[in-house]
């Protein structure tokens, strides 16, 4: 393991702004804190952002920062994230002057990468990318993400900025190879990212690591992210221990420079916000505590205040765009944090009301901008704000907007049976995807939506509750032919030898016999114990927390013990759920009974079970495709001895013809151990499984330049370093990486055709007709004066309205 110090810059070390101290009386003390030599060796490589990571934020209770996010996730869960990029430039240059204290200037820049020194300590922050925008940016609105990135940092040099990271899946919808998310995050932080947020929706910390070691690298700001959830029936998974323990590693392992708690769908309570802040700010004093919510249910103005009343520092909200399924309104919470006494640094109100009106004068152009009412029901089926509008919008665009309710239902259903995940991106989407597939007549026990099925085989990581174990079964068979498909379509392997692979087959839906199957069952045979073992861990921790709440409680000396009890003791009687004998489950104690009932089976199963053919060491090897040699001939001796057994025509090992494979020769090459790799449960971090991709992206990308001229024209691979041209290559380059395959055929290569050459191949996302007939009136017009009790009057201008807002004292208009 590591061990870090957080850098504390001399102004914070001198006390700097109000709440800016870096001190902390409990917890892990920012001397205890050390980033490694070698990572800020390495960030002096790379352009020196403004913004020290270390004095974005204040951790002080008492101060707070109002972060804004209404060009990314306000418009992401209110406008299905196609706010067209004209309108989120024209937003960036107005926020800027936000973050600008009364009577301040911009300060000059240097260059359009690297920004001057002396930025205000402790402003907070501006959320401006990352989450479904990349994606869109490619998809839907034909603009490098890149540089529209760079684009808006050029209009907020005064702005500390922020990406919503999704762990290992980065801004895609898959996982990526570690290579892809280290250059992801160094080509994110060069265009301007400052803060990179990172969650992983399984909340599995081990889908930190490679995003921390990034963004510590180039120097940036790592905020780690808890992502909350509920399940209606069992109130007590996510608990307020359980919370403290999931930071625990990722601060004193992995150096989180702030802590971050994101409710995607809006069903964190006051009373659960309130609880959450005070223990983790009483657990980890010298951090930044910010909290992100959604307005579903109607609790995100209460739960913000509860939140700041006990601790947190900062709380993302919405000048435009607010409510909904997005975030609440940000002149809302700042004017009651103020009425709480909360300090709330220098925010230049004047500049945020002029970004509210502009969002105001461009939502109707919006089809989208159908704000929704709160509905409790989210409690139940979960469905994630920065999903919402999106999901409705396709629906509606399907002609099936009457599924929008019977979805909802569906993805209660298939979140229940896919191990209980927090429904947040790519999460969320994979649930909705596999309701819909299962709404739309598919059969509900195969042909599994990739990304559910991600889920179900332990791609995406740990799961809080068990999947499905036939829905499991069939995911990781699905799994294993998925591997020999790429395989074979990648010229791998050949058609002949996928046959070998499942000759003896009975059917697709039972191939007991073949090779392939066989494979599968020896590495199941491993894999079981694995999950259960994990399973028998979480058990554990749960019942260790529930108990640590009743201790703490009990003590008389900890009044918020207290209250946490009695809160957890309400919302299971709420629940009002049974445990396997129909016995109503209403207290702590009895949730402790069922889960130790379980613990005890979980533990005789694993007694009396026989020892698997492979150790977890030997097995995770082999996911790994680090095992030796003796270990892969032990896999292959027990599945030709099951495929012989079986009877069936199954081919053993010596009797398959595959140079690639080479299995009669004895030897283990490369595409042998992907085929084993890709073949079972996933019981580590999945990233790691993965070889490199940048270099096979790179080849890719020059191939598509060398097949069609629109790309070739646009790219330049031997330019020099630091050029324009140079950075679009290794811009491409990840961008081929991270979406060469995806859901939507030829989406990457296609964007490279037609981006800044055919804008016409994207359709508009928002009307933009309305917009020009609505700025042709604007334009100036010859006056007509008249003379009216000593005023002279303009009429149909924008002068006149100007001047209208002169004479009755508001402050003047943006020109």
């Amino acid at each position: 393991s590591w061990t870090f110090r957080r850098a504390v810059s001399s102004s914070a070390s001198a006390g700097g702004a109000k709440g800016g101290s870096a001190s902390g009386s409990k917890g892990t003390t920012s001397a205890s804190i050390v980033h490694p030599t070698a990572w800020v060796t390495s960030a002096r490589a790379y352009p020196a952002r403004r913004f020290d990571p270390t004095l974005i934020l204040p951790h002080e209770p008492g101060s707070a920062r109002i972060i804004s996010n209404t060009t990314r996730d306000a418009q992401q869960s209110n406008l299905s994230a196609e706010m067209a990029d004209k309108h989120r430039q024209a937003i960036g240059r107005l926020i800027n002057a936000c973050y600008l204290p009364p009577g301040q200037t911009s300060a000059a820049a240097t260059d359009d990468d690297a920004q001057p020194a002396g930025a205000t300590p402790f402003l907070g922050y501006e959320q401006t990318w990352g989450g479904t925008v990349p994606m869109f940016d490619v998809w839907k609105r034909g603009v490098d993400p890149f540089a529209e990135l760079r684009e808006m940092s050029s209009h907020m040099r005064d702005t500390p900025a922020s990406a919503l990271i999704r762990a290992n899946a980065i801004n895609s919808m898959s996982t990526q190879p570690k290579d892809v998310v280290r250059e992801w995050v160094r080509r994110a932080y060069i265009a301007g990212v400052d803060v990179f947020t990172n969650f992983c929706a399984h909340n599995d910390w081990r889908n930190h690591i490679a995003v921390a070691e990034a963004v510590h690298e180039v120097g940036g700001h790592y905020q780690a992210c808890l992502s909350w959830a509920v399940l209606h029936s069992d109130p007590t998974i996510y608990n307020v221990r359980w919370a403290v323990e999931f930071f625990r590693p990722l601060v004193e392992q992995l150096g989180a420079h702030s802590l971050y708690v994101k409710d995607p769908s809006g069903v964190l309570t006051p009373d659960m916000a309130g609880q959450l802040a005070a223990a983790l700010k009483d657990a980890y004093p010298h951090l930044p505590l910010v909290f992100h919510t959604h307005y579903q249910t109607g609790y995100g103005y209460m739960s913000y205040s509860k939140a700041v009343e006990n601790g947190a520092n900062g709380i993302e909200c919405s000048l435009g765009f607010a409510d909904g399924a997005g975030q609440p309104y940000s002149l809302t919470m700042l004017r009651a944090l103020e009425d709480l006494g909360i300090d709330v640094g220098t925010p230049n109100r004047d500049a945020m009301h002029e970004v509210v009106k502009y969002c105001k004068t461009i939502a109707p152009y919006y089809k989208q901008d159908d704000i929704r009412r709160p509905d409790i029901s989210v409690e139940v089926n979960g469905i994630a704000g920065g999903q919402r509008s999106i999901l409705d919008k396709e629906l509606t665009e399907c002609d099936q907007p009457h599924l929008i309710a019977e979805v909802d239902t569906e993805v209660a259903i298939t979140r229940r049976e896919g191990g209980t995940v927090c429904q947040v991106t790519p999460v969320a989407d994979s649930y909705a995807r596999e309701a819909m597939r299962r709404l739309r007549g598919q059969p509900k026990d195969r042909d599994f939506a990739p990304g559910y099925r991600a889920i179900l085989t332990g791609e995406g990581g740990l799961v809080k509750e068990p999947c499905d174990p036939t829905q499991q079964a069939q995911a990781i068979w699905e799994r294993a032919t998925a591997t020999v498909k790429a395989m074979v379509s990648s010229g791998v392997l050949t058609n002949q030898c996928e046959a070998e692979l499942n000759a003896g087959a009975a059917s697709d839906e039972d191939a007991s016999g073949s090779w392939l199957r066989e494979l599968v069952a020896v590495l199941e045979e491993a894999a079981g114990p694995i999950r259960r073992n994990t399973r028998a861990e979480e058990v554990r921790h749960r019942i260790a927390q529930l108990e640590g709440i009743i201790a703490d409680a009990s003590t008389g000396t900890k009044p918020a013990a207290v209250v946490t009890l009695k809160s957890l003791q309400r919302r299971i009687a709420r629940a009002a759920d049974v445990d396997a004998s129909g016995k109503v489950i209403n207290t702590v104690e009895d949730r402790i009974s069922v889960l130790r009932s379980e613990l005890e089976s979980l533990e005789t199963e694993a007694k009396n079970a026989a020892p698997p053919s492979l150790s977890q060491q030997e097995y995770e090897a082999l996911l790994l495709r680090t095992a030796e040699p003796s270990v892969y001939s032990k896999l292959v001796a027990s599945v030709d001895t099951r495929v012989t057994a079986a009877n069936t025509g199954g081919k053993v090992s010596t009797a398959i013809e595959s140079p690639a494979l080479a299995l009669s020769s004895g030897s283990y090459t490369d595409a042998f151990r992907s085929l084993v790799s890709g073949s079972g449960f996933v019981s580590v971090c999945f990233a790691d499984t993965l070889a490199p991709a940048l270099d096979d992206a790179r080849a890719a990308l020059r191939k598509l330049a060398e097949e069609h001229k629109e790309i070739g024209d646009k790219l330049d691979f031997d330019a020099e370093p630091g050029t324009p041209e140079a950075r679009r290559v290794k811009d491409w380059t990840v961008l081929q990486a991270a979406y060469g395959v995806a859901a939507i055929p030829n989406l990457i290569r296609d964007f490279f055709i037609n981006v800044d050459s055919n804008p016409s191949a994207w359709e508009p996302t928002y009307d933009v007709k309305a917009e020009e007939n609505d700025n042709a009136e604007e334009q100036p017009q010859e006056e007509v004066q008249e003379e009216d009790d000593g005023f002279v009057v303009h009429y149909g201008n924008f002068v006149a309205r100007a001047i209208i807002r002169e004479i009755n004292g508001y402050p003047p208009l943006y020109v």
